[in-house]
């Protein structure tokens, strides 16, 4: 987090999440961003303002919650 954000939203996952990937999404559904490196930092300040979906997932569990980049 923070939320809104303007630069960039942190993450903290717990220790279970392995072989794990995290994707963004636009407010269309379409992905924006994806990859398998750790989400603690990513740097959204290139993406218009707007209502995006954050994604992670992993074999056994899907992390999903909204943000608003500002």
């Amino acid at each position: 987090y923070p939320n809104p954000a303007h630069q960039s939203i942190s993450c903290n996952l717990p220790s279970e999440f392995h072989n794990m990937y995290w994707i963004i999404r636009n407010g269309r559904g379409e992905i924006i961003i994806q990859s398998s490196s750790s989400p603690e930092d990513i740097y959204i300040e290139h993406l218009p303002e707007g209502c995006y979906l954050f994604e992670v997932i992993d074999s056994e569990a899907t992390y999903r919650t909204k943000f608003i980049k500002q």
